[in-house]
């Protein structure tokens, strides 16, 4: 606490060098902190096209705010990350002079960072709010989920700063991580695409505290016969089985129930099968994408 403490003991200095860190960055530009938009709107249009015009991974009704909501949340938490990381090295000459908390310097450039995720936030929140009635009720929830956000970006900030300083290497390893980290989030795929490598499941499982453990548990666990299993991934595997027994016996005369086609869409997309070393996912990976699928009631 005492770390924080400081922050407001010394506001006025800690003000100077956010004022100074945001004219610097937007400091001649023609659309100042509107440059903020740009970045994630690019990086939208492109996964948008790719991930759900192309490969139809996004099986959502508005797949424009899905993206735009995580890119928010990335594009400040992976550029305070990296831009803290040289702060201490940027500010040498200051430090030297002046005697002040050097926590003060990475902090004011999540501070910086922070205006632009503000903006995001900001458009992010008035398009749910219109074209979103079902989630009125509950978006008030974003500014605390921000604030939890925001000191966890602090104190990682804080952490790699003070890392660089003795270990040169550590912004160049953040900067070869952060790409990666955010491909391996299991948001635009399915753990059970690795359904064959269970070591892999794990670490990535272990390497993406915030994801939800039951995605993990539902997608990824194997079931083939042997090894221990709990009560309810046994449940689970049941149920598949009784989706591809239904899947195999067709439908009846006249029409096909919801529980059946959700079982034979279930049977071809998510649970895939190695043929000759490779993995197969049916014709129907084409129509429907690596999404989530809702499984039948019991």
């Amino acid at each position: 606490m005492a770390v924080y403490a400081d922050l407001f003991r010394y506001r006025e200095l800690f003000g100077n060098l956010f004022r100074r860190d945001l004219q610097a960055k937007y400091k001649g530009s023609v659309l100042g902190v509107a440059w903020s938009l740009v970045n994630p709107l690019v990086l939208l249009g492109i996964y948008l096209l790719v991930f759900s015009l192309l490969w139809k991974a996004i099986p959502v009704d508005h797949p424009a705010l899905f993206l735009l909501s995580g890119l928010a949340i990335w594009i400040f938490f992976s550029t305070s990350i990296h831009a803290a990381s040289r702060s201490m090295l940027d500010n040498a000459n200051l430090i030297r002079k002046t005697r002040f908390p050097r926590q003060l310097v990475p902090l004011s450039v999540v501070a910086t960072n922070l205006v632009s995720f503000g903006v995001m936030m900001a458009v992010l929140l008035a398009l749910d709010f219109a074209l979103l009635p079902r989630v009125r009720g509950t978006m008030w929830l974003a500014l605390p989920l921000g604030l939890a956000l925001v000191g966890l970006t602090a104190g990682l900030a804080l952490a790699v700063a003070s890392a660089n300083v003795v270990f040169r290497d550590v912004e160049h390893l953040i900067g070869a991580l952060l790409l990666p980290w955010f491909f391996l989030t299991p948001i635009l795929w399915i753990p059970s695409a690795f359904h064959r490598y269970h070591g892999v499941v794990r670490a990535l499982h272990w390497a993406n505290l915030t994801s939800s453990r039951r995605l993990w548990t539902r997608s990824a666990t194997p079931c083939s016969s042997g090894g221990s299993r709990t009560s309810a991934t046994s449940s689970t595997c049941a149920s598949r089985r009784r989706c591809r027994s239904r899947s195999e016996r067709g439908s009846s005369a006249g029409s096909t129930t919801r529980s059946q086609s959700s079982c034979d869409l279930y049977a071809s997309v998510v649970e895939p099968r190695l043929v000759g070393g490779r993995l197969q996912r049916g014709e129907a990976l084409d129509r429907v994408g690596p999404g989530r699928i809702d499984l039948p009631d019991e």
